[in-house]
């Protein structure tokens, strides 16, 4: 489909303002609407020092949008007879035992969902710090406190059994974004098809789709050309360049596949097209339809699926994503199955809200408003009770931490490690936050005395220690 010049300008103003509000180094993105690449543009440098510019080729990472391999690698599997979605995990990985919970109760299913009842935990920080080789400023700060090795799943399931860390409740209860647990499926994967991880996704997924320019391992990455350096911020705000790229062995399956988004597209039209791409089916097309099946709402109407995000209602079509954050990676790759229409934005900076200049992209083939969005917040007005309720200190066990305040004028606040913000509620569980061009939510949860016990804000179920 061609697309009007004046839509074109509108489309890459808006990504040149994100870019100019956040400081973007770097950004690609790539649009496709029923097998064919309609519209993609680099925008910026992959290099701040050597100014090379970014292209459909250049290497990024892509952090959580690798759980949607994940998935779709157990779907095929569950095709084939080897594994049953609704199988218990212990099944597959009898050593998996949950601190204070039956391990009979999680299957599969539920850590496909993030709904196995872990709440945020801290053990990929811990894989992470103990498999990176630190940036500069981090080799001059203060000695890092003590944490245990979680080096191989081995570690991780250990962990899992031993931390001290309370279940958030009754497996399928409660959705909570959990990379432990993709951690886990990498090794199911491993166990029932009798191939390493990255081994299964290249010989099934990628090979299959002319993915030439994916891959896992650094090891890899050094025989390609055109690949980003990472950017990403200090605690105070001032832009940092890494050529380290993070490395966590145990969470491989959850978020740490690089590539390029004329790679990226493809796998993106695989599932718009219901599982077949360039004459390879992947998956049938009610296995896609069964990843799209979304469980809890947990922000701005969306629900998760199988390593996908789901907006049903988005003026009436079907929006099916997932994003992606590490360091120097802001990621977002997702499609509309009624329109067969596939987008994808890569980007070299850490917190950069690609999702918003991924929807820009939808936005452009549907034939909407450029700036349209998820959800229009309105004020809701609560009480001074209503507003006390909130009122503390919410804490998770990845470092996430959010005081909930009043100001003087009997306002809420939340006060972040960004900054103090006013917090305006829109609805009777719900207020936003703003940042830069970005509106972050927040969903309270309520006890039967009327106070909140916790708070879901960027997919994570916090509770609250105050």
């Amino acid at each position: 489909m061609n697309y009007s010049a004046e839509r074109i300008a509108a489309f890459e103003n808006y990504v040149e303002r994100v870019m100019q509000a956040y400081e973007v180094p770097g950004l690609v993105v790539a649009l496709a609407e029923n097998g064919e690449v309609t519209y993609q543009k680099g925008f910026g440098v992959r290099n701040l020092s050597s100014g090379e510019a970014v292209d459909s080729q250049t290497i990024f990472g892509i952090a959580s949008i690798t759980k949607s391999f994940t998935a779709l690698a157990i779907m095929q599997l569950a095709e084939k007879g080897l594994l049953a979605v609704h199988d218990p995990v212990v099944r597959y990985l009898p050593e998996f035992r949950p601190h204070g919970q039956s391990s009979a109760a999680i299957t599969i299913h539920h850590l496909l969902t993030h709904t196995a009842g872990f709440p945020p935990l801290p053990a990929l920080n811990y894989s992470i710090r103990g498999n990176t080789r630190p940036d500069d400023e981090e080799d001059q700060a203060d000695e890092p406190q003590e944490f245990p090795p979680v080096n191989t799943v081995a570690d991780l399931l250990n962990y899992m059994a031993t931390g001290e860390y309370q279940m958030l409740g009754d497996p399928g209860a409660y959705f909570s974004y959990c990379n432990d647990g993709y951690g886990l499926l990498g090794e199911i994967i491993e166990r029932v098809s009798g191939q390493p991880y990255m081994e299964y996704v290249q010989e099934h997924i990628l090979k299959p789709l002319g993915m030439d320019r994916s891959m896992f391992t650094l090891e890899e990455l050094e025989h390609f050309q055109n690949v980003t350096e990472l950017y990403y911020r200090n605690e105070k705000e001032e832009l940092v360049h890494s050529s380290n790229w993070q490395v966590a062995p145990p969470f491989t399956a959850g978020g740490w596949l690089k590539s390029c988004t004329a790679d990226l597209i493809k796998y993106a039209q695989m599932y718009a097209n219901g599982g077949e791409y360039a004459g390879q089916r992947l998956l049938s097309q009610q296995g896609i339809g069964q990843m799209q099946q979304g469980t809890h709402e947990f922000g701005q109407g969306r629900r998760y699926g199988y390593g996908l995000m789901v907006k049903s209602d988005y003026h009436g079509v079907t929006l099916v994503e997932h994003s992606g954050s590490l360091k120097g990676v802001s990621s977002n790759m997702g499609f509309v199955p009624e329109k067969g229409i596939a987008a994808v934005v890569l980007c070299n900076l850490t917190g950069v809200p690609v999702g918003k200049v991924w929807l820009a992209l939808v936005n452009l083939a549907l034939g909407l408003p450029i700036e349209e969005q998820y959800v229009d917040y309105s004020p809701f007005a609560w009480s001074p009770d209503m507003k006390a309720s909130v009122v503390g200190e919410y804490i998770s066990g990845e470092g996430a931490k959010l005081k909930i305040e009043l100001d003087t004028n009997n306002e809420l606040a939340v006060d972040t490690w960004l900054g103090t913000f006013p917090l305006q509620p829109v609805s009777p569980d719900r207020a936003v936050w703003r940042y830069r061009l970005t509106d972050n939510e927040v969903r309270f949860l309520f006890d039967a005395s009327g106070k909140a016990w916790a708070i879901h804000t960027g997919g994570r179920l916090i509770r609250r220690n105050s």
